[in-house]
């Protein structure tokens, strides 16, 4: 499969990007828009690699520019949570019907 597996999600945010750009009156919104940039290219180069055009792994970079090791580890635990959770569940379901 080639491509559109996000919708070109990041063409739509590059046109937001522009106008922002454009628009910019202080450097706040300069670094915003310099932010969305990054986040651009983590959308495109993810498109790519789940549409099989970039290898799994090529993504990394760019996610990593927007995405630090304290979001990452906080999306880590709240799927491990949600996890536990579930196995709990199930052993307390399972606990139900031996007894």
């Amino acid at each position: 499969m080639s491509g559109g597996s996000l919708d070109y999600v990041f063409y739509k945010l590059d046109a937001a990007i522009d106008t922002i750009e454009r628009r910019a009156t202080t450097t706040l919104h300069k670094a915003f828009a310099a932010h969305l940039r990054d986040v651009s290219k983590a959308l495109h180069d993810l498109e790519w690699v789940y549409s099989c055009d970039y290898s799994d792994g090529d993504e990394v970079e760019a996610i990593r520019k927007v995405v630090n090791k304290e979001m990452e580890l906080d999306a880590a635990t709240k799927q491990a949570k949600i996890a536990l959770e579930q196995l709990k569940n199930v052993l307390c379901k399972q606990e139900y019907k031996h007894e």
